[in-house]
């Protein structure tokens, strides 16, 4: 944080801003659009600013909470190993062009990105098959393969 937050946006705002929330969540209006609207007319767009700040406060306060709770950043930090070996599969399976969707078209993007999605499911559900196979004692333990007697 390089300045202290500005209350006083919200005070200012406060209206405003909850007439977009409203909206946001009454589906009369999507956040994209709103966004939109806040980046096409002026990003110092007051309104704009109070909602700047509020993400500053939320930033803030998750802060504090993570750097208090020895749990929850084990939590993410699971969270992340997950999602770092995930991208490493993606890396194996999508492996042309260094793994990188080469493409600036949306549709070939999007296409892209639904072909990956489907190779990590069959990668999934055959690894379910295979763990399936593993035999199992009746009590729920797993066999070990049987032993070589060295000669």
């Amino acid at each position: 944080m390089t300045r202290p937050i500005r209350w006083e946006l919200f005070a200012q705002q406060y209206d405003q801003m909850m007439k977009y929330a409203t909206a946001i969540r009454t589906h009369t209006a999507s956040t994209e659009a709103i966004l939109r609207r806040f980046m096409k007319a002026n990003a110092a767009n007051p309104t704009y600013q109070a909602m700047i700040e509020l993400g500053r406060v939320q930033k803030s306060i998750f802060l504090c909470r993570y750097l208090r709770s020895r749990e929850l950043q084990r939590e993410i930090n699971s969270g992340l190993n997950v999602g770092e070996s995930w991208n490493g599969a993606n890396s194996v399976i999508y492996y042309g062009k260094s793994a990188e969707i080469a493409s600036n078209r949306r549709d070939e993007q999007e296409m892209s990105v639904l072909c990956l999605r489907i190779c990590q499911a069959a990668l999934v559900y055959v690894n379910v098959l295979m763990i399936q196979d593993i035999p199992t004692t009746p009590n729920g333990t797993v066999c070990s393969p049987p032993r070589m007697n060295a000669a």
